[in-house]
């Protein structure tokens, strides 16, 4: 390839090719080069003649702001040049070529969008499930994923069923699941239904909201789904500690307290554990109130929890 830019100047032919040709053009190689120059060429000489490509028709299927596409149709010597009958048939095919072209980018675009969003949503510390009607998984995010992999409470059975561990839990997961993705939109919509799902360890119960996803437009045959929004309290509020400082303008130490206050911490562990004194403590603490507008730990651990800081952890994990 390196030879057939730099020796043979392909390139320079390719980026005259595209430059010059609009869109929809169908060519033959003698619309550029005649039979007599293109066989004394060192093109097809050294490279092409190799490969037997004599006779060449194609087009320019596809022009934007950064890319051209071009197809082509090769022939040997033997054969017959493309006539206008050739091209004739192929302006029949053409506009299927730039239909599937077209499609090819836009499914390609939609597959983009697809991954940035499960990424954003993988971000989220609450866990995030798209059921349809019947409670199959059709997808989750990472948080639930982690939810479901412990099964302890609701887990994705061998079937791809979301469902909660006890009998009377699971029908009523199941029951709310089926009301919201069979809603329609309107004032009639299902409204969100929430409940709590005991767990075998004893832990402390996961928290569900089941809410439809019915959209603006009645379904006129679109499957029904729902989403599940699922909470683990005993799930670590790990949170970066440099992006609390930067969230709401606090020192090191101040955000180094705040990440341990989000994590449960008691002042008196902080103590020990940061080796300074519960008044050092104290002092950092009315500064964090006094830089959050705040004035309880509740009021402060509450505004920290629904912002945006609490996301980058997971970001950068």
């Amino acid at each position: 390839m390196q030879a057939l830019h730099e020796d043979f100047r392909l390139i320079d032919f390719i980026k005259k090719v595209s430059a010059d040709t609009p869109k929809g053009s169908i060519l033959t190689r003698q619309a550029f080069l005649s039979d007599q120059e293109y066989g004394k060429s060192a093109l097809f000489r050294e490279v092409l003649s190799h490969v037997n490509v004599w006779h060449v028709m194609g087009e320019v299927v596809m022009r934007t702001a950064n890319t051209v596409a071009l197809i082509g149709f090769i022939r040997p010597r033997r054969s017959k040049v493309f006539n206008d009958d050739k091209i004739e048939t192929y302006r029949h095919l053409s506009p299927h070529i730039d239909r599937a072209l077209r499609l090819h980018r836009l499914v390609d675009r939609l597959d983009v969008q697809r991954k940035e969003a499960a990424e954003v949503l993988d971000r989220l510390p609450l866990g995030v499930i798209l059921v349809d009607a019947g409670g199959r998984v059709i997808t989750m995010n990472r948080s639930a994923s982690d939810i479901a992999k412990r099964a302890d409470g609701l887990q994705v059975d061998g079937g791809g069923i979301c469902r909660a561990e006890g009998a009377k839990e699971r029908a009523r997961l199941a029951d709310m699941i089926a009301r919201a993705a069979n809603s329609e939109p309107g004032p009639s919509a299902q409204k969100a239904g929430a409940m709590r799902i005991p767990r075998p360890s004893q832990l402390r119960p996961l928290s569900v909201l089941v809410a439809p996803l019915t959209g603006k437009e009645p379904r006129q045959g679109r499957r029904g789904s729902a989403v599940l929004y699922v909470r683990d309290p005993e799930s670590p509020q790990t949170t970066s500690a440099a992006v609390l400082a930067d969230a709401y303008g606090l020192t090191a130490s101040e955000a180094k307290l705040l990440q341990a206050l989000i994590q449960g911490k008691r002042l008196e562990d902080m103590a020990r554990d940061f080796k300074v004194t519960i008044n050092t403590l104290r002092t950092h603490l009315k500064s964090i109130f006094r830089k959050t507008d705040t004035k309880r730990q509740s009021e402060l651990l509450s505004l920290v929890l629904s912002g945006p800081a609490t996301h980058a952890a997971r970001e950068s994990s």
